[in-house]
């Protein structure tokens, strides 16, 4: 029997398909595949872990912030994404923008008072120092996020990567992605080294900082 465009059936997901697709998986999910899955994710999570707190140090914020980037946004995307295959989580170029934008605000707007500075040294444990504009940059950041999210949304509204396909060439992400790769190398020498470099921001920040880093090496080895 053969149906015409007219007379085939149509098969419509019911919303809670659309909203969840998450449960289409657990439908048609193979049992045989359980223990390669849950080997799969513990190595997963192994990597993630340490992984995120980096990331949270290179957004310039604490390390715990990094785990909760990490471990919120995978899960939502568990729940409502459609791939099975896309990787959700914190990564270096999101957390060095992150670090730029928040950086460029926080200098102007983050001011603590000296009994706050007071305050928070008396809280001080093993030699850890807490930051005390750190609640204020974790607020800039959040809403440095919500306004990402509602660009993005307008950006899927007009349908903009068509437009993305035509600028985004092959050897222009690869030449952003081996720079952002050295920025990362770079930015953890502060604490690998355990160097006191301040930021440097503007045009060339990262060959200043290079320099700066061998500055700090001759210093500490011949000096």
């Amino acid at each position: 029997i053969k149906y015409s465009s007219k007379t085939a059936p149509k098969i419509t997901k019911k919303w809670h398909q659309t909203v969840f697709p998450v449960l289409d998986s657990f439908k048609n999910y193979d049992l045989g595949k359980l223990l390669g899955d849950i080997s799969g994710g513990a190595t997963v999570c192994a990597l993630r872990v340490p992984q995120a707190m980096a990331y949270g140090l290179l957004a310039g914020l604490t390390p715990v912030n990094g785990l909760y980037c990490d471990l919120v946004a995978p899960w939502l995307y568990a729940i409502f994404g459609s791939s099975p295959q896309i990787s959700v989580g914190t990564f270096s170029i999101i957390a060095i923008m992150t670090s730029i934008s928040m950086g460029k605000v926080s200098d102007q707007y983050c001011l603590v008072d000296a009994s706050d500075v007071a305050t928070n040294a008396t809280i001080t444990s093993n030699s850890t120092e807490i930051d005390p504009q750190m609640p204020c940059k974790v607020a800039i950041t959040g809403i440095l996020q919500l306004e990402m999210c509602l660009i993005l949304l307008l950006l899927r509204l007009i349908q903009f990567n068509q437009i993305l396909k035509l600028l985004m060439t092959k050897v222009l992400v690869n030449g952003y992605t081996s720079a952002c790769a050295m920025y990362v190398l770079f930015a953890q020498f502060n604490n690998f080294l355990e160097l006191s470099i301040p930021k440097i921001p503007g045009a060339f920040s990262l060959v200043k900082r290079l320099i700066a880093i061998f500055q700090n090496i001759f210093e500490f080895l011949f000096i």
